[in-house]
């Protein structure tokens, strides 16, 4: 191609047969060169000038209001320093150190800040004597505040003025130099990017001139090869519109405008064509409109159709209107169409916005209330369908219509009975996923929900967790879904997790097309009914369970369910019933206990007694022989009773010779004493003179011992008397215990005389009462006999009580074995029930003795009746006792009577 560029002519057809969008690429790429050198220089420049803007901002600026905001803080820190030192009191120097503190943050934070900023090294410089001035500014402070927190404040105010200041004024001169060098560098900045600026300006200048120039040159070669084209292709056009169809356009190039020429070409001869076709066309509309009448007048003859006004007014109506209201056309033409409303309805606001719809060309449709000729209310399903001009503006509005008098009718009873059923019945209803669509109140106080709360919730919020996700709920709602319905009892889970029960039916609802879209729940809440029966339920099991224990001999377990009303009642009365088993069974029990102890006490006494009237049999035939033996006897008796009184009569003279010579050896014995306790005396007197004698004698050793020499001789003397004093005192003592021996053995002598004396006289007393006895023994010989023969008479009788003895001691030992095994028995019987009983409910039992003392008294009055009807005796004759013993002769005479004699029989 680049060959086509040696000559001008070539270059110019070459740049003519391009299309028209290669030659705007063309104009919009050297456009875009030049835009592009512009714009690539304005950017170099602007990026210097945004970096030096930036810095002067971001850098310079800041760092400058960095420098001031330290400056400030400097200055109320110093304020603050003030305010510690002249504070009142303590609380106050506190708030002030406070302040300080929080200033003293501050400033460490902007100043970290200032030099991040920091870019030259004479700002660094400065920004390092300022961070030294500041330093001992800081501890000048603290040496200020320290003195005022001791109370110094004389001092501290006298360093406030001076040191303080100094520092202070050399830390804000610090200051003001890095400030002003931060500025200077600002300055430097903004010169630079003036300067860049400048020269910006001029290279952009230069660049666009020369933009515009090349923009004009390629603006007009554009113009030259399109304009023309495009004017014969438009005169083409301007014949063809006129109706020459046979008008083209000559255009040779191969542009766009070429190729639209050939394409208008291409056209006319299209619309030579087509003018031919329209013609047929025409013809076929033609029938098309037939047609559409023909469908028209079929929908007038099967609906009712009105047509009116744009302001209501009635233009005309087909039989089916005006036999549905009950008019004739003439009736209603010309009226309005508030003819066939409510008056109530006219004036609302609804049916002026309903005209002003229509109005607006907007289609209204649905069941409409209106008013026959006579006033009935009829009720029509209806469109109104605006009709529009061909200026798209409404000039007249069709209604079709249909009586549905009768369906609304069964609507509104239907909507009444479902009304009465919401007013009486829990309703939900579901879609038929499973959500909630709606739910009356009864429903929701039910479940413990707010209507907002389950809305669009699935039906699984109310399935017991255990159910939620189951099977089972899957295969429900794929059954409902099926369009099948269901009923029964179900368990629901309420609000918080409780338990609910409903009595419900899930009914789908079809559509149109037979299809179910939602599911419509009726629900009756039995859970206070659920919860009851399964109260009894708990309760039959329960005493079932209480039965079958009690059956199996368990009585150790009560009712423990908790129930109400009349449950309770049975619960108690259960428990009341256990409970008096218990006792009964304790009672009884021990009543068997006490009935095996005493028919072993019965048996034991039975053996005893048994044994005991075998004795009684043997003792009443010794008593039968020895019965002629004491005839024997009682003559004996009289003799030895005389040979006794001989005897008694040579005892009697025998004692009162005895009791003279006691009497006298008596009278001896007490001389004797006397004599010996005169000798006592008189060898009291030898010791008492041995005493004075052995003291004497001391007193001469004494005297002689104070005469020395001289008196050596006399101390002799008197130690050989005071040995004889001693020897004789010795010889007295033994006297004197040996007269005391002998005055004792006297003592004990006559007091044994004295004793034989009165032994003899009791000798002689009982020697006279011998004497009376045997006479009275002699005369009792008598009694004795006529005795004999009333104890054989006793015999006899005790011999037949004997044998009747030992036949009742046989059946009852037999009746008592018996009862001992019956006792047996049932104590094994008792022994099978298990029981727990508490220490109350065993005082409450009546006790044991109590129990045995009237088992005891019904076991003998049973067991006496028995044997006495089993035995045909009469009843038992009283016992012969002997109420009057026989006389005894016992040494003064005297009766006794007796009752021991038979008692034990």
């Amino acid at each position: 191609m680049g060959a086509s560029f040696t000559v001008g002519g070539t270059m110019v057809t070459w740049f003519k047969n391009q299309t028209v969008m290669a030659k705007l690429m063309i104009g919009s790429a050297l456009i875009g060169v030049i835009m592009t050198v512009v714009g690539t220089m304005g950017v170099m420049s602007l990026r210097s000038i945004n970096a030096s803007s930036e810095n002067l901002y971001e850098v310079q600026l800041n760092a400058v209001r960095q420098a001031l905001t330290i400056q400030n803080n400097i200055s109320m820190v110093r304020f603050w320093v003030l305010r510690a030192v002249t504070a009142p009191d303590k609380e106050h120097q506190e708030a002030s150190l406070v302040k300080i503190a929080e200033l003293s943050k501050q400033n460490d934070e902007n100043k970290a800040l200032f030099e991040k900023m920091i870019s030259t090294d004479a700002v660094r410089k400065s920004f390092g004597e300022f961070k030294e001035a500041l330093a001992d500014y800081r501890t000048s402070r603290l040496i200020t505040i320290e003195l005022a927190m001791e109370g110094k404040q004389t001092q501290a105010m006298a360093r406030i003025d001076h040191e303080t200041r100094l520092s202070y004024e050399a830390v804000s001169k610090r200051l003001a130099q890095m400030v002003e060098a931060t500025q200077t560098e600002a300055r430097q900045q903004y010169e630079r990017a003036q300067s860049l600026y400048a020269i910006g300006k001029v290279m952009l200048m230069i660049v666009n001139l020369g933009g515009v120039v090349l923009g004009i040159v390629f603006s007009s070669l554009m113009a030259r090869f399109i304009a023309r084209n495009m004017r014969e292709v438009l005169q083409a056009a301007q014949r063809l519109g006129s109706g020459d169809l046979s008008a083209r356009a000559s255009v040779e190039a191969q542009d766009e405008v070429g190729k639209l020429a050939q394409a208008f070409n291409d056209m006319g001869e299209k619309l030579r064509t087509a003018a031919t076709a329209q013609q047929v066309q025409q013809a076929e509309i033609a029938a098309t409109n037939s047609e559409v009448k023909s469908i028209t007048d079929a929908i007038s003859r099967a609906q009712a159709v009105i047509e009116f006004d744009i302001d209501g007014t009635v233009i005309t109506a087909n039989d089916n209107f005006l036999q549905c209201l009950g008019y004739r056309l003439g009736d209603i033409k010309g009226k309005h169409h508030r003819m066939f409303c409510d008056s109530s309805y006219v004036n609302s606001a609804e049916y002026q916005a309903f005209w002003s719809k229509l109005g607006r060309g907007e289609v209204d449709a649905g069941v409409y209330a209106r008013k026959r000729k006579n006033g009935q209310d009829v009720w029509i399903q209806a469109s109104y369908n605006p009709i529009l001009s061909a200026d798209g503006k409404v000039y007249k509005v069709v209604k079709y219509a249909m009586d549905v008098t009768a369906q609304k009718l069964a609507a509104i009873e239907s909507e009444g009975i479902l009304k009465a059923i919401d007013q009486g019945q829990a309703m939900v209803e579901f879609n038929m996923d499973g959500t909630v669509r709606n739910a009356n109140a009864i429903f929701l106080s039910a479940v413990g929900y707010r209507l907002d709360e389950i809305k669009n919730q699935h039906y699984r919020l109310f399935c017991p967790p255990a159910s939620a996700n189951s099977g089972h709920c899957v295969a429900f709602w794929q059954k409902l879904n099926r369009g099948e319905s269901d009923a029964g009892l179900y368990q629901w889970s309420s609000k918080g997790g409780k338990e609910c029960w409903l009595q419900a039916t899930f009914t789908p609802i079809l559509d149109v097309s037979g299809k179910p879209y939602k599911v419509v729940t009726f629900a009756t809440d039995m859970t206070a009914q659920k919860q009851a029966s399964a109260e009894m339920e708990h309760l039959v099991a329960e005493v079932e369970t209480i039965l079958e224990r009690v059956a199996a001999s368990d009585l150790s377990q009560e009712m423990t369910g908790v129930y109400h009303g009349g449950l309770e009642k049975v619960k108690t009365s259960v428990n009341a019933v256990v409970r008096n088993l218990i006792q009964t069974i304790t009672t009884v029990r021990e009543v068997v206990e006490s009935v095996v102890s005493g028919s072993e006490e019965i048996n034991k006494g039975n053996s005893d007694l048994s044994q005991r009237t075998g004795e009684q049999a043997s003792s009443l035939e010794e008593t039968s022989s020895s019965m002629q033996e004491m005839t024997e006897t009682v003559k004996q008796n009289a003799d030895n009773a005389k040979q006794a009184n001989q005897l008694a009569l040579e005892a009697r003279e025998t004692a009162n010779l005895g009791g003279d010579v006691t009497k006298q050896a008596v009278a001896a014995m007490m001389e004797i004493n006397k004599s010996s306790k005169k000798i006592a005396d008189i060898i009291t007197v030898i010791d008492e003179i041995a005493f004075q004698t052995n003291l004497l004698a001391l007193n001469a050793a004494v005297e002689a011992a104070r005469a020395g020499e001289h008196g050596r001789g006399f101390a002799v003397v008197a130690a050989e008397v005071r040995n004889l004093a001693q020897r004789s005192a010795s010889a007295a003592k033994q006297i004197k215990g040996l007269i005391n021996e002998s005055i004792q053995r006297v003592t004990n002598g006559s007091e044994l005389v004295n004793q034989s004396g009165r032994t003899l006289e009791d000798i002689v007393n009982s020697v006279k009462r011998v004497t009376d006895i045997i006479a009275e023994i002699s005369a009792a010989s008598q009694e004795q006999a006529s005795g004999v023969a009333q104890v054989n008479k006793a015999v006899m009788v005790v011999d037949q009580t004997t044998q009747q003895n030992a036949a009742l001691v046989e059946e009852i030992t037999s009746a008592s074995y018996s009862m001992k095994a019956q006792a047996d028995e049932l104590l094994r019987r008792m022994a099978i029930f298990k029981l727990t009983i508490s220490e109350e409910e065993k005082a409450a039992i009546p006790s044991i003795a109590a129990v045995r003392e009237h088992a005891a008294r019904s076991i003998a009055k049973a067991f006496s009746e028995s044997v006495e009807e089993s035995r045909g005796l009469p009843p038992p004759v009283p016992r012969a006792t002997v109420r009057e013993s026989p006389r005894v002769a016992v040494g003064g005479g005297g009766q006794q009577t007796s009752r021991e004699d038979f008692e034990e029989f």
